[in-house]
């Protein structure tokens, strides 16, 4: 009888090696290209990409933040990405320009519709660039509040400063370390 020993290899590590060495340059650039012009809240026209090494160049102008932030999920979620260089810039037309107070209602009324207001929370515009200071009761909501921003027309760029709360940040680490045990 013959024994033929194989070394086996965990399926993590085959999609690993599949993800990462599998694909071509040329191919990651090809996809991300594809998924943009798939995207019909995308003018995908105007951004441009270029891959090396798995790290994938977006280029170009949005006409928002949501399409700049769209183009960079759509690149995030393409096998062989590593990393993103984005340098989108932001070129609001005048039909769409707003007012930092324009921007500010604005910024205020997406929080409220997702129960993020208090009087703990702070919107400061100025120049169409948003930042939120203040406290959240958790992560999730500090990084709800940043995509709720974004997916305004205005704000130029958004700064979450943010803090979560000690006393609830507390419990919820002590319920996740409950669910581990």
């Amino acid at each position: 009888m013959i024994w033929i020993i194989t070394k086996v290899v965990p399926t993590a590590l085959l999609c690993i090696y599949k993800k990462h060495f599998m694909k071509t340059d040329l191919d990651i650039q090809q996809e991300i290209i594809n998924n943009l012009r798939s995207n019909s809240d995308l003018k995908a026209a105007a951004i441009g990409v270029a891959v090396k090494n798995g790290v994938a160049t977006l280029s170009g102008v949005a006409r928002s933040v949501k399409e700049k932030f769209i183009a960079q999920e759509l690149a995030k979620c393409v096998d062989g990405v590593i990393a993103i260089a984005e340098e989108i810039d932001v070129n609001i037309g005048p039909t769409y320009m707003k007012t930092d107070v324009e921007i500010a209602e604005a910024v205020i009324a997406a929080l409220k519709r997702e129960n993020l207001t208090s009087d703990k929370i702070k919107v400061i515009v100025e120049h169409g660039f948003v930042t939120v200071e203040g406290e959240v009761d958790s992560q999730n909501h500090k990084e709800l509040a940043t995509s709720v921003i974004k997916t305004l027309i205005s704000p130029l760029k958004v700064f979450n400063s943010l803090k979560v709360r000690e006393k609830n940040n507390r419990k919820q680490m002590r319920k996740a370390s409950q669910l581990v045990y």
